[in-house]
């Protein structure tokens, strides 16, 4: 704040004086004779030194205390030295301004606590992305790891499926042997009662289906050791059942995939979903 000299009345009292008014910690021209060329910014007019002027600490324009309808005795107490220190007097236009940009700048203060919070989000999601990340690939690990073991038992079931099928043959040929003999014992009319051959005949074909169910048995029984029932596939429910199997035979193609398993799409026989659909929960797969 800085204040013009002022020309005061003529009443013989202290205020008749001419009082020193400026302010040296916001004024940089330092006598009354170095302002001759100011001009008040409202009326458009010269201050003079005896004019009651006021200049704006912003933009150091000076203004007449009429023209601000700054009252005398307030315009007394701001020359005075000491309340120059503590009191600060700015235009309309800087006041403004300046109330503008207090205003922006708490803006801005409350954009940037919000932006940290939402940085602090974004971290902890990243960090829980990433545990997430590291829990897949253990499970991934030990998918492949026991896909391996049973890679390995599959070779053995394999063979012991390939034994399996030499052992029928070896029983249907020795059945087609016998069968041969009982014909050949009908056809030769030895002394045999026919009705016993037929009984011996239908006794033979009854132990025949019960040796090809043994068998049959057995061989369901080592063909499940290769399934796999795998849970979370997630289930197509909008088409057919047979659209449905095909889009888990991919997905399960692609596991075997990632496991390093070659040639999965020809060791792979049919897929097919276990129990009741349910509209909440994807059925296990049966592989």
């Amino acid at each position: 704040m800085a204040e013009k000299q002022g020309k005061k009345s003529s009443a013989p009292n202290r205020k008749d004086q001419p009082v020193s008014t400026t302010n040296k910690a916001t004024i940089t021209k330092t006598s009354a004779a170095d302002e001759e060329d100011a001009v008040c910014v409202k009326c458009d007019k010269v201050v003079s030194a005896q004019d009651y002027a006021i200049c704006c600490e912003i933009c150091e324009s000076w203004f007449h205390i009429a023209c601000q309808k700054i009252p005398r005795p307030v315009y007394d107490y701001m020359v005075v030295e000491e309340s120059g220190k503590q009191l600060h007097w700015n235009c309309s236009f800087c006041k403004h301004g300046y109330e503008n940009m207090h205003r922006n700048l708490k803006r801005l203060e409350k954009q940037q606590d919000d932006i940290t919070r939402k940085q602090e989000v974004i971290v902890a999601e990243l960090c829980e992305t990433k545990e997430t990340v590291r829990e897949k690939m253990e499970q991934v690990d030990t998918m492949e790891n026991r896909v391996s073991t049973l890679e390995a038992k599959n070779l053995g079931v394999t063979d012991y499926i390939k034994q399996d099928e030499t052992i029928k043959l070896s029983l249907i040929t020795r059945v087609s042997e016998l069968e041969a003999k009982f014909t050949g014992v009908e056809s030769g009319h030895v002394g045999m009662d026919k009705q016993n051959t037929t009984s011996m005949k239908i006794n033979q074909q009854q132990a025949q289906e019960q040796v090809e169910t043994v068998i049959g048995e057995v061989y369901r029984r080592n063909t499940r050791v290769n399934n796999l029932v795998v849970h979370g596939v997630p289930e197509e429910r909008s088409g057919t059942e047979e659209q449905g199997n095909e889009i888990c035979m991919k997905y399960i193609q692609r596991i075997m995939e990632v496991c390093g398993v070659r040639d999965s799409s020809e060791k792979i026989e049919k897929v097919l979903r276990l129990g009741k659909t349910q509209q909440d929960k994807d059925r296990p797969l049966l592989v």
